[in-house]
């Protein structure tokens, strides 16, 4: 008896499996950049949610203290015991307003919380009791860069360093070391010709500096029209003024300059020996070091490159640290009145420069 013939085929050809595939690598073409857009829709949507709660902290800290925080406090000590003292930051000073009242307990403000000692292996007792410590929402979820800094030292001690930064004010422009409303309120740090110590200006003239305690009723443009925080969240260039060998901030995780203003000894750390920003002999800063979380503004939001010798953004002359971001276009900040805004790269610098100031009396337009 013959077979009866098959109704129906056994399989797919080649050709006709070579025509699905390539049907589905065009459908996963077509779906990835809508993916990729959903995915830095929501991380920048948390970003600004971060910046909200850092907000509304600071004006819980506000109610208590009748002040906003200083950028670092002054405690004025002098311990031979470590080498180079720094102190506390506005962040340490949040963390019971962020569910974090248990490490303030466990933290001497009267003692500085970092040292050179410290990122060489010695630290002081607040600096370690922070290492290996974070609070989330002090880090933009887009950011591709660590959450903790090596410092490029070989003890390695992990801070966390943070996305966000405290606004000391403005300068007049990139290489103009004064303050727009004349008032003199800032100083610069001589260059010195190398990547680590290039020069910065540092202004008081925004809301946070050592020792600041800016009260809202000194905000006189407005809390809406003066900025707190803004965001430093991407990864930068070199440019052709620096190398890698010639710069710890290039860390051990790529090769891209870490442009963040924590990145050097973490955003727990402030000014060394918690220092004023005070004006001394030709407008020389009276003790020229590392500044801390906090940066004046200088450059174009959106820079990511080294700019030159006497650009501010050394290893220890680090105040004019840019705003930049890992989100396209812009970058997110933190207003006076706790309101989250997106800047735009193409923003005016004057524009910019009014809203890093809290008392300049410019009108601000749409921006």
């Amino acid at each position: 008896m013959k077979d009866k013939p098959r109704n129906g085929r056994a399989g797919f050809t080649l050709i006709e499996l070579l025509v699905v595939i390539a049907i589905i690598a065009i459908l996963i073409g077509l779906l990835l950049p809508a993916v990729q857009k959903a995915r830095e829709s929501a991380g920048r949507a948390s970003c600004e949610n971060n910046l909200k709660q850092l907000g509304l902290s600071l004006h819980n800290y506000h109610d208590v203290n009748e002040s906003f925080p200083p950028s670092a406090l002054r405690i004025d000590l002098i311990n031979n015991h470590y080498y180079v003292l720094f102190d506390a930051t506005w962040a340490v000073l949040l963390l019971p307003y962020v569910e974090q009242n248990g490490m303030y307990q466990l933290l001497d403000l009267k003692q500085p919380t970092g040292s050179l000692s410290g990122i060489k292996g010695s630290p002081v007792p607040n600096q370690a009791a922070l290492v290996n410590f974070s609070v989330p929402i002090l880090n933009c979820p887009s950011s591709p860069l660590p959450i903790f800094g090596d410092y490029g030292y070989a003890a390695k001690p992990l801070t966390q360093v943070g996305s966000y930064v405290a606004i000391g004010g403005a300068a007049n422009g990139p290489w103009d070391y004064t303050d727009p409303t004349g008032l003199n309120r800032g100083c610069q740090v001589a260059s010195k010709g190398s990547c680590i110590y290039d020069g910065d200006y540092r202004s008081s003239n925004g809301v946070f500096y050592p020792g600041s305690h800016i009260r809202l009723s000194q905000i006189s443009d407005g809390s809406s029209n003066t900025l707190l925080l803004g965001e430093q969240s991407d990864r930068a260039t070199q440019g052709s003024f620096c190398n890698a060998s010639n710069d710890h901030y290039n860390g051990s995780y790529d090769n891209a300059t870490d442009l963040r203003s924590a990145h050097g000894f973490g955003i727990w750390t402030g000014d060394e020996y918690g220092v004023e920003w005070m004006a001394g002999s030709g407008g020389k800063c009276q003790y020229p070091y590392y500044s801390g979380a906090v940066t004046t503004l200088r450059w174009p939001l959106g820079t990511k490159q080294r700019q030159g010798d006497g650009d501010g953004m050394g290893e220890f002359t680090n105040a004019n640290r840019p705003l930049q971001s890992a989100h396209p276009g812009g970058a997110n900040a933190l207003r006076g009145d706790g309101s989250v805004v997106f800047l735009s790269n193409s923003i005016a610098w004057t524009t910019l420069q009014a809203l890093a100031i809290r008392d300049d009396g410019m009108v601000l337009g749409n921006y």
